[in-house]
């Protein structure tokens, strides 16, 4: 069985999501209400778009407060694309930490392998609960980093937390989430249309990043543990 491009799924997402969209049906965030208290911790290899691609974020923001001010609208320090989550937020976070020191001798000595990336961030999709940019990582190069990520973690006993919620191969950047019904989903969507395909521009990742996270990357709440800088950089 194949599988599908990127566009395929990012297209899919959004078809699936359309209907209710247009109605204003969403499935909002039941934390965002209490992030100061929300207590779920991880730890996770990001990448950050550059700050071209940033900038056409923001401006792609600037506008959905004005009709829609009560979502959740990601900070451009939260800003970040998912290489892999080693460890998924969740309460029970301090029951991982005896394992850091194991993490920082593993990834080092992989990073050193790995090649730079490419990622194209063209068009936006949308599922019921959030927006997001849709990545186009050249020559599949942060899938193949994620396999040799996964491969090596596995053969030192550190896999058993990888892929948790779902094995990631999608390059997406979350933009915003929903924490509420929308007041006009028609409006919504008819402002989300033209950056369907809109070029947001090109990253190119320099160095891959080992954080502790709270479930939405707040910059408050972001420790940066390491930065490994992939080799051959643009």
């Amino acid at each position: 069985m194949s599988i599908p491009s990127l566009q395929t799924m990012y297209d899919q997402m959004w078809q699936e999501a359309h209907p209710s969209l247009s109605q204003g049906n969403i499935e909002g965030d039941p934390h965002l209400s209490g992030r100061s208290v929300d207590s779920r911790y991880g730890w996770t290899l990001i990448a950050r778009p550059s700050a071209e691609v940033q900038q056409e974020f923001q401006r792609f923001l600037k506008g959905m407060p004005d009709f829609e001010p009560n979502q959740h609208y990601y900070h451009p320090e939260s800003f970040h694309f998912t290489v892999l989550t080693l460890i998924t937020g969740s309460p029970q976070w301090a029951s991982y930490q005896a394992r850091i020191p194991r993490y920082y001798s593993v990834l080092k000595e992989t990073f050193v392998q790995m090649d730079p990336i490419t990622i194209q961030v063209r068009g936006i999709t949308a599922t019921r609960s959030c927006v997001m940019a849709q990545g186009f990582p050249e020559a599949d190069q942060l899938n193949r980093i994620r396999d040799r990520l996964r491969a090596v973690l596995h053969e030192h006993q550190l896999g058993d937390t990888l892929d948790q919620r779902y094995r990631i191969r999608l390059a997406h950047c979350t933009l915003m989430r929903f924490t509420q019904p929308l007041s006009n989903g028609a409006a919504f969507l008819e402002y989300l249309q033209p950056w369907r395909d809109f070029d947001f521009g090109t990253t190119h990742v320099k160095a891959i990043q080992f954080v502790f996270n709270d479930w939405y990357m707040s910059p408050e709440k972001v420790k940066l543990l390491a930065e490994y800088q992939l080799v051959q950089a643009l």
